[in-house]
């Protein structure tokens, strides 16, 4: 099987980067953070409107506060479980 040569790769970028060079890894790298913000944005646009029926208040204002969350729990929640996992993992 040639799979083995991908063991250690997290992502498509970095597998074209070590077939195809630098140049592919940012050619896949950069339109896939695009999609993934997009797809993000997209999410916290369907949660704030969904959340604005319920609760009364607007959109904008609960985009913000649940931005703010994510990004604050993936900053700083998120450290703790993985650092421990990591620790026994290894």
């Amino acid at each position: 099987m040639r799979s083995g040569e991908f063991y250690g790769k997290f992502s498509v970028a970095e597998v074209l980067g070590s077939c195809y060079g630098m140049g592919s890894r940012l050619f896949v790298a950069f339109p896939s953070i695009i999609f993934c913000a997009l797809q993000l944005a997209a999410q916290l646009r369907a949660l704030g409107n969904l959340l604005a029926i319920v609760i009364g208040v607007s959109p904008e204002f609960i985009v913000i506060i649940t931005a703010v969350l994510v990004i604050s729990y993936s900053f700083f929640g998120v450290c703790k479980p993985l650092s421990g996992l990591i620790y026994f993992n290894f």
